[in-house]
């Protein structure tokens, strides 16, 4: 009896969560800067933890705004000082079994000179889930 209440409270967790990983090239493990949201709570602060310990270095400031005139035209655009830019999206909608919480998310890895995205991971789970996957993508696209 024991054992069937078990399964059915992992099939129920497990069946809530779900994501979904995109991966658009590889990283050089020497261009390893990226641009990261200024805070430290929840998801943000988890993730910059994996870039950390993945050897990144990470930056909030991007770089000074250009302002420069060519052919009658004034173009206005952000410099950076990464290769790479991180941006987080998530909600909260309830609390995982080991009180975490469970998130709606959305998490791009921008390459800055091209601006095409290199890695998405989106869907909803709990926070220690998403670390994870998050963590298992950028080991898949390191180079």
């Amino acid at each position: 009896m024991k054992k069937i209440i078990f399964l059915a409270i992992v099939m129920v967790l497990s069946g809530c969560a779900s994501y979904n990983l995109d991966t658009f090239g590889y990283i050089k493990r020497n261009e390893k800067t990226v641009r990261v949201p200024a805070g430290s709570f929840g998801l943000l602060g988890e993730l910059k933890k994996v870039l950390k310990k993945r050897g990144w270095k990470t930056k909030v400031y991007g770089g000074a705004e250009i302002t420069e005139k060519k052919s009658n035209k004034i173009l206005k655009y952000e410099s950076f000082n990464s290769k790479y830019s991180l941006y987080v999206k998530s909600n909260s909608y309830d609390v995982c079994f080991n009180f975490s919480d469970a998130l709606y998310y959305d998490i791009s890895l921008i390459n800055n000179k091209t601006g095409s995205e290199v890695l998405t991971l989106s869907g909803n789970g709990c926070e220690y889930t998403i670390v994870e996957k998050f963590d298992g993508a950028l080991n898949k696209i390191t180079r």
